[in-house]
């Protein structure tokens, strides 16, 4: 019964990237506002203080537990390079955290995120990023239709998820804005939540064209 009224792990995925989305761009756009600048050092500073010590705290249990499957070399590098997500597509093996792949993707998109948003538009950004996903799923057919077995590729396409992180950063642009378009989005409340429950209730199987969609919804 759960399933019917319960976010599935890939949906909560996909929300918790268009949140992250959000409210990282909310904290830069804001901040671009302020002073007419980022100081991406700063960012980069802030960032790892609060992320980094648990992340590598987490590696290490992990290697320093007996019960617990260790990651293979190539795994492991992937992990202390930040860049687990990146295991899927070159054959690794990141045992017991494997759960760490979202970080790794976050940490792509901390990165990345803030010399561009100083320099380029945030609409502009955003919709690169999702032209260029969509042209990289449409290159891989087995991406937007979920056919398994899936590719490393495939696989590596549903994981990366820049483009959910960019339409939560078009809503950042129109929150710390306050851009007419906002009042549109809010009379769309309950159409969106009846949408949401929509894909709660029949579950779609994870594949790109369903976690694009649902980024929308979020």
């Amino acid at each position: 019964i759960t399933s019917f009224v319960v976010l599935s792990g890939a949906q909560a995925v996909t929300l918790f990237f268009v949140l992250s989305g959000f409210l990282i761009t909310t904290i830069l756009l804001r901040e671009k506002q302020q002073t007419r600048t980022i100081e991406v050092k700063r960012f980069y500073l802030r960032r790892a203080a609060r992320i980094l010590p648990l992340y590598f705290l987490i590696i290490a249990l992990t290697l320093v537990t007996p019960a617990l499957s260790k990651p293979d070399t190539i795994g492991l590098v992937s992990l202390l390079i930040l860049s687990p997500h990146v295991t899927i597509l070159i054959g690794g093996w990141m045992g017991a955290a494997r759960h760490l792949w979202s970080i790794g993707v976050e940490e792509w998109f901390y990165f990345t995120l803030p010399p561009l948003l100083k320099r380029i538009h945030v609409v502009v950004l955003a919709w690169s990023v999702i032209l260029i996903m969509f042209v990289l799923a449409l290159l891989n057919p087995d991406a937007l239709a979920g056919v398994e077995p899936s590719t490393p590729m495939v696989e590596f396409l549903k994981s990366i998820r820049f483009e959910s992180m960019a339409i939560g950063a078009l809503g950042a642009w129109m929150y710390v804005t306050n851009h007419w378009l906002l009042r549109v989005v809010y009379t769309l409340e309950v159409p969106t939540l009846l949408l949401m429950a929509f894909f709660v209730v029949i579950d779609i199987p994870q594949m790109f064209i369903g976690n694009f969609v649902f980024s929308w919804v979020c």
